[in-house]
């Protein structure tokens, strides 16, 4: 008996889509997808305007080369497991879910733990100040938000669910957008820009 991803939904479950529906929803997927554009735009508009007033140069190299690394982390976790679902004629089965989703959870688990070792050195090396390893630390945990969502994603792309998933891109860019302004108001700096991609990846 298969284990289950427990935050994948059922794509093996889902019904085959037939060419209206393919065509209904290939047409309100292009319109989510310019209007998650237009509002992902405003959102940068906005947090750029705000936070020019609040935050430092500093602050954005600093949260630049902690998030290289994170970003580096989720590529290397992935390593195209949910690319070749999508991609795949076939509708994956329970068994290639479960399997892609517990293979990310370890491939994850590795690099994070690398990365908590390489911290201290890192924070060094680039010259992040005092708090550069706990920043990077924390950037790190917070791929394991990045990884619970990268099948369940898979999943509302094979099936042309493009206006959840542009729904769901928008809450989360508010939510980020809001977090990073509130803290760099209350003068948290660099961790402001961190503390809203947490929350986003939280929400996700």
């Amino acid at each position: 008996m298969s284990s289950r991803s427990p935050s994948a939904p059922d794509a093996a479950d889902a019904p085959p889509l037939g060419t209206s529906d393919v065509k209904d929803r290939a047409q309100r997927s292009i319109i989510a997808l310019g209007l998650r554009t237009l509002g992902s735009l405003g959102l940068r508009v906005v947090s750029s305007l705000a936070l020019s007033h609040l935050l430092f140069p500093g602050d954005y190299g600093a949260f630049a080369i902690v998030a290289f690394t994170a970003a580096m982390g989720a590529f290397l976790g992935d390593l195209g497991l949910s690319a070749s679902l999508v991609r795949q004629q076939h509708e994956p089965t329970q068994d290639e879910i479960s399997t892609a989703f517990w293979s990310h959870q370890a491939f994850t688990v590795l690099i994070v733990g690398v990365i908590l070792l390489l911290a201290p050195w890192l924070s060094r090396s680039y010259e992040l100040g005092p708090s550069g390893a706990a920043m990077v630390s924390v950037m790190a945990l917070g791929l394991f938000f990045h990884s619970l969502r990268v099948i369940p994603i898979m999943v509302l792309e094979r099936q042309l669910r493009f206006p959840t998933l542009a729904r769901i891109e928008l809450v989360e860019g508010i939510a980020q957008t809001a977090t990073t302004i509130l803290l760099a108001w209350l003068h948290c700096g660099a961790w402001s820009l961190i503390g809203g991609g947490l929350v986003r990846g939280g929400l996700g």
